[in-house]
């Protein structure tokens, strides 16, 4: 069934699609999630005696309408939105705290299409967003060592290798509370090994089995 098995965002808290369908009483059409924090639902998948799914733990299931549901974003979409302002509707300059220097765009629909000064980053951090893909990107990290993307919606290993090309030097990885696929499951191994040589990895909490985590690490 359409959506069912996706993991999803909903407003910085994860869980998992178990169901999607009509609920007794309501006129719409709602996402039953089963969410990670198994304190966050409300049952386990049952409602007024029907069960429309089995939630991992008594109080980890709830309804969701689809409009407040993220299923991932574009690695360099959630990066601009977290690192870079809005711009005056007049245009001009602008800065950005965590940059620490002047950002120059040409506006667009109101948001900084061109930025520069990437190279002052030496660390990225896109915790808790809803990172999934990577599409392309004119963009690079030339100094940066340390990205974290614990808690986003990444789970492919080839995705994930496009992101950190991005990044030639970098030796520190965060991908802690993800769900990322298992080596086995990987299609084209030869596509998901990281341009820069990793020193350190986070990958507490995403179900890895010993391989997958060596071969991220030293690949």
């Amino acid at each position: 069934m359409e959506y069912v098995g996706e993991r999803v965002d909903v407003n910085g808290h994860k869980g998992r699609v178990m169901y999607y369908g009509p609920i007794e009483g309501k006129p719409d059409l709602y996402l039953g999630i089963d969410w990670e924090d198994p304190e966050r639902g409300k049952h386990d998948g049952t409602v007024n005696g029907i069960r429309y799914f089995q939630a991992s733990k008594p109080t980890s299931g709830s309804f969701v309408a689809l409009k407040s549901v993220s299923f991932g974003e574009d690695f360099v979409k959630s990066f601009l939105s977290h690192y870079v302002v809005d711009c005056d509707p007049e245009g001009g300059l602008t800065s950005d705290s965590r940059l620490n220097r002047d950002i120059e765009f040409v506006q667009r629909d109101k948001y900084i299409k061109y930025v520069r000064n990437f190279d002052k980053l030496f660390s990225v951090s896109l915790i808790n967003s809803s990172v999934k893909y990577f599409k392309s990107a004119d963009i690079a990290f030339p100094n940066c060592t340390a990205l974290i993307l614990s808690k986003s919606l990444i789970y492919s290993w080839e995705t994930l290798t496009k992101i950190t090309s991005l990044f030639p030097v970098l030796r520190l990885l965060d991908i802690s509370h993800n769900h990322m696929e298992l080596l086995s499951e990987v299609e084209n191994l030869e596509l998901c090994v990281h341009t820069p040589k990793i020193r350190a990895l986070n990958a507490d909490n995403c179900g890895l089995d010993n391989e997958s985590v060596s071969f991220s690490l030293f690949s």
